[in-house]
């Protein structure tokens, strides 16, 4: 298991730059005082590209450029040594997740055809009870996998979901459209959403 600690500020403004992890099972945890910023273009401050992530964010990750994306959990829908495991985005209570010109949270897609199997891939979870917020309409982008929202904070910008058995559970507040795609999908609702669903 790798694990990457942030604890001070780290901002990069040149084009193509990540924190990425290379080891299967690995995870970033981010410290409550740390603030990541990238605002080159295609820039991604944080690329989960093995299986088994966990990324636990208690400060501030933020893309600024365009084509930028926050957060990308690259092999969101492989199957992990044949065990549904998911990839976890843990956003704690003062925690933020910008990006202006890209997605904040992007399960992103498989090398591996094999994998893509729409429910048999495992998706993300995303746990958020801070803040995830995109300046140009998309907060969270799902591809085929299982993804799973579990929002009792901010969030603003649409989901898009797409393909797979997905599920949204929001007991807080949601700014935008909710899209849950093809599958069998649910929605739990006992806040508020604004925006189509």
């Amino acid at each position: 298991m790798a694990e990457f600690y942030y604890s001070s500020s780290v901002t990069v403004n040149t084009d193509n730059y990540t924190f990425s992890n290379t080891a299967a099972d690995s995870y970033y945890e981010i410290s409550s005082s740390a603030y990541l910023q990238v605002s080159g273009k295609n820039s991604h401050v944080f690329v989960a590209e093995q299986k088994g992530a966990i990324i636990y964010n208690a400060g501030t990750v933020q893309a600024g450029g365009v084509g930028g994306t926050a957060i990308w959990f690259k092999y969101a829908n492989s199957i992990w040594t044949g065990t549904y495991k998911p990839q976890l985005l843990i956003n704690g209570a003062s925690a933020r997740v910008f990006s202006f010109n890209g997605w904040c949270v992007d399960t992103g897609f498989t090398n591996d055809p094999s994998d893509d199997a729409g429910d048999g891939g495992s998706g993300i979870e995303v746990r958020n009870v801070g803040e995830i917020n995109s300046y140009v309409g998309t907060a969270i982008r799902g591809w085929i996998g299982q993804d799973t929202v579990k929002n009792t904070g901010t969030i603003v910008g649409s989901i898009q979901l797409n393909g797979g058995n997905d599920t949204v559970d929001n007991s807080a507040t949601i700014t935008g459209a909710v899209s849950l795609g093809s599958g069998n999908d649910r929605l739990m609702n006992t806040g508020t959403i604004t925006g189509a669903v």
